[in-house]
C-alpha cells in the first residue's frame, strides 16, 4: 500500500480578522508524492538554518564512521566482485559531499533552496547485486516510469528551531516504477530498512558536528 505525505492543512482561526494559508509544499513531494517506503530521521543543530544548510552541502559522506564503511564495503562486494572478473577496478573517492552531487547523470541533485531544502535522487535496480542505475538529467526525473526501475527521492530540510538553532531532517522515499519492480524492491527493503535508517542518523550526525563547529 503507497503511503503519501501527512496531511499539513492549516486549523481554522477564531480571530475574525486573521486569515491562515496552507504552506508550500516541501520540494521533496514534487518529485515522488506518493512512494512505497519511507526513511526518516531528525535532529535538532546547534546553529541556524543558512549555516546548517551550508555544513550539509560540504559534509565529508566518506567520513561516516567505520560501521558505516563496513554497510557500504558489504553492499558494494557484488559489484566489486564483478569488476575484478571482468578485469576492471573503481577507485574508492577520496571524500565526496552533498554539494558536488551534478544535475545529470546516475545520483542528481533536483532542486535546492539555500537555508530551507535539498533534494536529490536516482533511478535504479537497488535490489540486484549489480545496480543498474539509469542516466538522467534532472529535468528527466520526474517524467521517468519506464518499468523495472526504482525512483529514490531523498531530501535534506531546515526549519528555525528557537533561536540560532535548526531542525534537520533526512528524507527518502522509494517507488517501483511497476507494480513487480514495487514487489521487489519491498522484498529487499524489508531486509535494508534498519540500516538506511541507521546511516540517515550518521549523516545528520556529521552535518551537526560540523555545523556547530563553524556556528
Amino acid at each position: 500500500m503507497r503511503t503519501t505525505p501527512s496531511d499539513r492543512s492549516v486549523g481554522k482561526s477564531t480571530a475574525p480578522t486573521t486569515t491562515t494559508s496552507d504552506p508550500e509544499p516541501f520540494r521533496l513531494d514534487r518529485y515522488l508524492p506518493t512512494y512505497d517506503a519511507v526513511s526518516r530521521r531528525h535532529v535538532v543543530v546547534g546553529a541556524p538554518p543558512d549555516e546548517t544548510y551550508a555544513a550539509a552541502l560540504a559534509a565529508d559522506l566518506t567520513r561516516l564512521g567505520p560501521v558505516v564503511g563496513l554497510l557500504g564495503a558489504l553492499r558494494a562486494l557484488p559489484t566489486r566482485v564483478l569488476a575484478w572478473l571482468r578485469g576492471t577496478t573503481a577507485p574508492d573517492p577520496e571524500s565526496f559531499t552533498f554539494g558536488d552531487l551534478p544535475t545529470s547523470g546516475t545520483w542528481i541533485r533536483l532542486d535546492g533552496v539555500a537555508g530551507e531544502e535539498f533534494v536529490f535522487g536516482a533511478v535504479g535496480t537497488v535490489w540486484r547485486p549489480d545496480i543498474e542505475w539509469v542516466e538522467l538529467a534532472d529535468e528527466q526525473f520526474r517524467g521517468f516510469d519506464r518499468p523495472g526501475y526504482a525512483k529514490i527521492v531523498a531530501g535534506l530540510s531546515f526549519h528555525p528551531y528557537g533561536e540560532g538553532r535548526t531542525l534537520l531532517t533526512y528524507e527518502v522515499r522509494t517507488a517501483g516504477t511497476d507494480p513487480v519492480a514495487a514487489w521487489q524492491f519491498g522484498v529487499y527493503w524489508r531486509l535494508v530498512r534498519p540500516f538506511v535508517g541507521y546511516i540517515l542518523g550518521r549523516v545528520l550526525r556529521r552535518i551537526e558536528r560540523d555545523a556547530e563547529a563553524t556556528a
